[in-house]
């Protein structure tokens, strides 16, 4: 009986992540316990393609036009990475990996506004580089003097960077023209979520210990409220159109929606896999349209679909094994199953 509710749902979910005829989607899957990442079509909910990757594949990034996905190889305590992969989002095809070595450990990603560089936290050296994608090198490298430099949040413009420190409980402000590191806040312990409001006066960041997710001025930097979630919040995600937020709640399975106006938690969202136990969910993104959100539930290796206005879980997609890292791309799949 489980096995046929979990299919219903699947094919629920592939469903209504189509949603809207104009769209055709795409969700890179980096599956840290595979060492793979997979391409998921969202008008059908299935997997078109899985590629190798570097080992423990965490963070994934999507070019501006969604033409090419990266994929950041953080690796395991016995075996670090110092990798970050390029993929072709339409036909699925590698493109190229970058060695950034003697940096390692890469997790937070993004890309820069043109497209023509990344920005990635190295937790093993302690910074943030900055890496010209044509040429394959590091071309800055920004030390944050602050332990496991995990997560990562860029402005709009392009010129500031937040990134979170875990070891250190703190935040660093990045001005990512001077190429140096103006700001370093105390944030709470083990922060590790962060995210830029929609204005960008706001960071909302989490304590994975706490329980909780502060929220901060980006101009003065002071706390303008402090909230209570569900345990262990490992990611923050605001909705598209500013007025929710959500953390994922990696130790006790749930999701917090948050009021973003009134800083109130509103509803507890228990996510369910087809498998059962622990689903242990990781990161969470929004359609740009704001109509789903997709969580990784890295021990289920399966992607909650949540509709994004009666917020219910409406179905589930299928990862591999430690889905965890998540990019969505305008553009279609060109390959088949």
């Amino acid at each position: 009986m489980r096995m046929i509710s979990g299919a219903i749902l699947v094919l629920l979910g592939s469903l209504l992540a189509a949603g809207h005829p104009s769209s055709a989607q795409t969700l890179v899957v980096g599956n840290k316990s595979a060492d793979t990442v997979s391409f998921i079509d969202l008008k059908t909910g299935i997997i078109k393609a899985t590629r190798a990757s570097g080992h423990g594949p965490h963070e994934v990034a999507i070019s501006p036009d969604g033409a090419m996905a990266a994929v950041v190889a953080y690796g395991s305590a016995a075996r670090p990475g110092h990798t970050v992969s390029l993929y072709d989002v339409p036909t699925a095809t590698a493109l190229k990996v970058i060695d950034l070595t003697p940096h390692s450990r890469p997790h937070g990603l993004a890309f820069s506004a043109d497209g023509s560089r990344l920005l990635i936290t190295t937790e093993g050296s302690g910074a943030l580089i900055v890496v010209n994608i044509e040429s394959g090198k590091v071309v800055q490298s920004i030390e944050t003097g602050q332990q496991v430099s995990h997560m990562l949040a860029v402005s709009e413009d392009g010129t500031r960077a937040y990134v979170a420190n875990i070891g250190s409980g703190s935040y660093c402000v990045i001005d990512l023209v001077a190429g140096t590191v103006v700001r370093t806040v105390l944030s709470g312990p083990e922060s590790e979520g962060i995210a830029l409001g929609p204005d960008e006066n706001e960071l909302w960041v989490s304590s994975r210990t706490d329980n909780s997710v502060s929220i901060f001025d980006t101009q003065t930097h002071e706390v303008l409220a402090t909230i209570k979630t569900g345990r262990m919040p490992i990611r923050v995600a605001v909705h598209p159109d500013g007025r929710h937020a959500i953390t994922t709640n990696a130790r006790d399975g749930t999701i917090s929606l948050i009021d973003y106006a009134t800083r109130a938690v509103i509803k507890t969202i228990a996510l369910q896999s087809a498998k059962g136990g622990e689903t242990v969910p990781v990161t969470a993104i929004f359609s740009p349209d704001g109509q789903r959100l997709y969580v990784a539930m890295t021990n289920a290796s399966e992607i909650a679909v949540i509709d994004a206005k009666s917020w219910q879980q409406i179905g589930r997609l299928p990862a591999g094994e430690g889905s965890d890292g998540l990019g969505w791309s305008p553009l279609s799949l060109k390959v088949d199953a």
